[in-house]
């Protein structure tokens, strides 16, 4: 019984040890995504702060991104889709598309990125607005 016990001691204490590690790369995670979005940059204007404040909370809580740099087409409809699943009552859809310009503009005039991800956000793309 005392063996048991022990051994529950140990891998209770092996959970907690990986909860840590966890907790510790996810802060990483996070903190290392909030330095590269800039922020607390006061070059960048406030609203497309605020864009990249709402684009990083989707980040953060829906992908496992670890930098900017794999930030993709794919993720962008992720995006609109997260908002679209909350009917677009936290974020409309206008701003929604704004915050994809704005995480663009961003990506292209702040951080050099050379080829952003590619994303049609015009009506015309019916393709786009159908699958969502």
């Amino acid at each position: 019984m005392e063996l048991l016990k022990q051994n529950y001691h140990l891998e209770h204490n092996r959970t907690n040890e990986n909860n840590e590690i966890f907790n510790l790369k996810e802060i990483r995670r996070r903190k290392w995504l909030r330095v590269q979005l800039e922020l607390n940059n006061p070059n960048i204007p406030r609203n497309t702060i605020e864009s990249l404040e709402r684009f990083y909370f989707f980040i953060t809580q829906h992908t496992s991104i670890k930098s900017i740099d794999f930030i993709d087409t794919v993720c962008l409809i992720k995006y609109i889709n997260q908002s679209a699943k909350k009917e677009f009552k936290e974020i409309s859809l206008p701003q929604t598309i704004k915050d994809i310009k704005h995480l663009l503009h961003f990506l292209i005039n702040f951080r050099g990125i050379k080829h952003p991800p590619e994303i049609d956000l015009s009506l015309q793309n019916i393709e786009l607005w159908t699958k969502l």
